[in-house]
């Protein structure tokens, strides 16, 4: 009777961890005609949002960002992760949005470290790892998988 088991207690949770910090982003972009059959798209502008909930922190606080240039945006964020804390990167459609900041060359260049990526249909999950630094890039569609446009 291999499918039957054997009633167990449940073992705790050993740490429960709930988000405090926050960058939500979109870009804009303009396309490059790179021959008869593709064009690349280049970033134009873009938005960021900080927003770190308050917990144990006497108020909340929001950042917004204006970015022309890709390093600009990485500048914010970079200036926005606490140590021995965990930002989460959020964008609807991350992958183009973050493929269009140059976040697979710049996070790499300043020194980060991809540890774990998952990506498979509409769900996008990447941890990056720098000393004491996390950043957590999702997609918004693994929790809403529709359009900006309905999502109002």
């Amino acid at each position: 009777m291999s499918g039957v088991r054997r009633a167990h207690r449940l073992k705790f949770n050993k740490r429960t961890y709930v988000p405090t910090q926050f960058i939500f982003f979109d870009t804009e972009t303009y396309q490059v005609k790179k021959s008869k059959y593709s064009s690349v798209h280049k970033l134009k502008t873009g938005w960021a949002c900080y927003w770190r909930r308050s917990s144990d922190f006497p108020r909340e606080v929001v950042k917004w960002k204006e970015f022309k240039c890709k390093s600009a945006f990485w500048d914010f964020v970079e200036a926005n992760i606490r140590t021995k804390t965990r930002l989460v990167l959020m964008s609807h459609n991350v992958v183009f949005d973050f493929t269009v900041a140059g976040g697979w060359s710049e996070l790499i260049n300043r020194g980060w470290k991809l540890d774990r990526l998952y990506e498979k249909n509409h769900t996008f999950i990447a941890r990056y790892k720098k000393i004491s630094k996390t950043i957590l890039i999702l997609d918004n569609m693994n929790y809403f998988v529709t359009s900006l446009a309905v999502l109002g």
